[in-house]
């Protein structure tokens, strides 16, 4: 995951929709994706969720913060075109 961040052509100034879906631990009802690799462990997704907002925010992009995506998508309070 962090190369296709990395990689240059990569759009950060889109939330893809999966990570509301399949990485909000947090989340009411939560369960991660079936092709979803469980041995890697949940520090590693959330630190490539880290990563993934903070180079949003090094790009302009600082809304949400990944806290408040987080609260968002606990909340039920996500804007359709971040949420499935």
């Amino acid at each position: 995951a962090d190369a296709i961040l990395e990689h240059p052509a990569y759009d950060l100034s889109v939330i893809p929709w999966q990570i509301d879906s399949y990485m909000i631990t947090e989340k009411p009802g939560h369960s991660y994706h079936p092709n979803f690799d469980k041995n890697v462990p949940q520090a590693r997704v959330q630190k490539t969720l880290e990563k993934f907002f903070a180079m949003r925010a090094g790009a302009g992009h600082s809304k949400p913060t990944y806290e408040e995506f987080v609260d968002m998508s606990v909340g039920g309070t996500m804007p359709s075109e971040w949420a499935y």
